[in-house]
């Protein structure tokens, strides 16, 4: 049976049941907003704590006794600075012992204390002392230190990018920084400002590398539009220059932002365009995952010819690459669609299939299963000696693995006390008998 021209032909008389694809968006969202990190954190801050925190150390009053305290105003000397350093040291230390011993909260306050006063030794110094106190913030849940760190971190950033020429040196140190807080504007401003940057010197290795790092980021969290937008500007730039690696590469990702918001029409030209590239490197082994993708989105957009075209070109090449778990994903697939049309001759084709594929791979599970499907068909059907063949059948196979005996048994004696009645006035097509006598596995679509 060609199962394309009987599902063309069945599109023309029959009414069909409205096949929609959920997308997660209430988890994506969820997942969002609690991955924004300190952006979100840094406005729910004790306002005087902040304020504090950033406040330049050498305007307090009083000022921290570890600084000195002259009489009148003027910079501090080389010999007051590197006591001071010496004091931030020690204050590091002790703080580090704390953490050893258990004592978190007394050693972030040590820390908090010693990151604030080594701004006076410069920003140099500050962004090291920062670069050794984030990480052991994050880790250790201190979501005021991470707040608090953050927004000292964007001020640097303010300053570093304001300047004619940016240290992009300091950019890169920042955007790891910002990467360990989890902080998402932080991140992706940074990256973006990295790629600016290539750009306006002409380098445009660096640039699409900086882009490629900017749509990983809005996929990190969960920006699929804006990361579709980056992957779509790569993917141009790289058509036609013979860099299949990299094209390949970029497809996959362009094809999972798209993907993740159920964009379906826009990604299916993507997908073929990588199913080409796979073919031209005769990467075999990929085609047929990619093959199931492309006619699943084409079921989503109810597009069943199509759907049905690729599905066969991935059952093909499934059954030559020896990959039968692929040939029972398209073979599930397509028992599914049938069943929700109302196709019930050709869902009962594509289970039988399925029983034959499953036996090839020794799966017994998935005999299983698809001996339940048939079973469900037949008593949809009111064909009660089909529906005891199939029912026992993987009842025979359930003994076998101690799984799910109680299940079908009950449809074995909810059948046999005529619970179910006969709706179609005979068995449909071949006996479920007859078809299990067959022990070849039938070509798809012959």
């Amino acid at each position: 049976m060609n199962v394309s021209l009987v599902l063309h032909s069945r599109f023309r008389r029959s009414r069909f049941r409205r096949l929609t694809a959920a997308v997660l968006t209430s988890l994506a969202l969820w997942s969002a907003g609690s991955l924004r990190g300190a952006a979100v954190y840094a406005q729910r801050l004790d306002p005087v704590l902040l304020e504090q925190f950033l406040a330049d150390p050498l305007a307090d009053q009083p000022r921290d006794p570890a600084l000195p305290q002259p009489a009148v105003e003027r910079p501090l000397s080389p010999l007051e600075l590197y006591t001071l350093e010496q004091t931030l040291d020690a204050l590091n230390q002790q703080a580090q012992a704390l953490l050893a011993a258990g004592e978190v909260g007394p050693a972030f306050e040590l820390w908090r204390r010693e990151v604030r006063l080594r701004r006076v030794l410069g920003s140099a110094a500050e962004l090291i002392a920062i670069e050794r106190v984030a990480p052991l913030a994050w880790n250790n849940q201190r979501s005021v230190d991470v707040r608090l760190l953050t927004q000292r971190l964007r001020e640097i950033w303010a300053k570093t990018a304001a300047q004619p020429e940016p240290d992009e040196a300091r950019l890169e140190r920042l955007l790891a920084l910002f990467t360990v807080l989890r902080d998402e504007d932080g991140v992706i401003g940074v990256t973006q400002q990295l790629a600016d940057l290539a750009a306006a010197r002409g380098d445009g290795i660096t640039q699409r590398q900086r882009l490629a790092a900017l749509g990983d980021a809005y996929l990190a969290w969960f920006e699929f539009d804006k990361a579709a937008a980056v992957f779509e500007r790569l993917v141009a730039d790289v058509t036609g220059q013979n860099r299949p690696v990299q094209e390949r590469g970029l497809l996959q990702q362009l094809i999972y932002s798209y993907q993740q918001n159920g964009r379906y029409a826009e990604v299916i030209p993507h997908q073929q365009r990588l199913l080409g590239l796979y073919r031209g490197a005769n990467l075999s082994e990929s085609e047929v995952p990619l093959e199931i993708a492309i006619a699943r989105n084409y079921r989503a957009l109810e597009n069943y010819p199509q759907a049905v075209e690729y599905y066969q070109l991935a059952y093909r090449t499934a059954q030559q690459l020896e990959q039968y778990g692929y040939s029972s994903e398209v073979l599930q697939d397509l028992g599914e669609l049938y069943r929700s049309l109302d196709q019930f001759d050709d869902a009962i084709t594509m289970y039988n299939l399925l029983v034959r594929v499953e036996q090839q791979s020794y799966n017994h599970y998935g005999i299983i299963y698809a001996y339940d499907q048939l079973g469900q068909i037949y008593q949809t059907l009111g064909d009660r000696e089909n529906a005891l063949v199939a029912f026992r059948a993987g009842l025979a196979f359930a003994e076998s693995l101690d799984y799910r005996q109680d299940y079908f048994q009950t449809q074995i004696e909810k059948t046999e006390s005529g619970e179910i009645e006969n709706e179609s006035g005979g068995s449909s097509g071949a006996s479920e008998a007859e078809n299990l006598e067959h022990e070849t596995n039938p070509a798809f679509d012959s």
